[in-house]
């Protein structure tokens, strides 16, 4: 039996399985005791949507219960804390400033893309812990003025984001989700 387990861990993080089914993925290594191949998979399941994660049907088979509700837990954990720092961040204004976030010289309000942004940004991250789709340049492009802010702006966001270190915001953010997730105790976390 050790040697069909042996033979059948490389294979649980290839990346079709893992891009497919992380859920199912961290059923398995976790049934099996499987740490790090659990680990992995953990994590990558912050890159998807809470109800895709259930797309495959084999997923609500290799997974229990409470390794689903564990999962579900650590990522509004994780969502909470990105939400919370993000929005001290846009409510401290000396915070904001540092960050190169530009006003408009006219009024001296957020531009309007910046307004939409957020409020797309907190939502999302309720949705996967995750800061990949709110920072993604397509993402950004298309914003539209749909929301409070200055009503002198144009409709581009490209010269504001060159002005903006969002990035800075970004690379913060990420530090939340990997220290969240590393304070995980793996030898205990992984129900069986």
């Amino acid at each position: 039996m050790q040697t069909v387990l042996s033979g059948l861990r490389p294979h649980l993080l290839q990346p079709k399985f893992l891009i497919e089914d992380p859920l199912g993925v961290y059923g398995i290594a976790s049934i099996l005791g499987f740490l790090d191949e659990a680990r992995i998979a953990h994590r990558k399941t912050f890159e998807y949507d809470v109800s895709s994660l259930l797309e495959h049907e084999s997923s609500a088979e290799d997974i229990s219960g409470m390794s689903f509700v564990r999962i579900l837990k650590h990522r509004q954990a994780i969502a909470a804390r990105m939400t919370e720092h993000f929005i001290k961040i846009r409510t401290d204004e000396l915070q904001w400033n540092k960050y190169g976030v530009p006003t408009c010289s006219d009024c001296d309000l957020p531009y309007n893309w910046l307004h939409t942004w957020e409020q797309l940004t907190t939502m999302e991250f309720q949705r996967r812990p995750s800061t990949d789709i709110p920072f993604a340049w397509y993402r950004l492009r298309d914003l539209r003025f749909e929301t409070d802010g200055c009503p002198c702006s144009a409709f581009s966001v490209s010269p504001d984001w060159r002005v903006c270190d969002l990035m800075r915001i970004k690379d913060e953010l990420d530090e939340f989700v990997e220290d969240g997730f590393a304070s995980l105790d793996w030898t205990k976390s992984v129900p069986f």
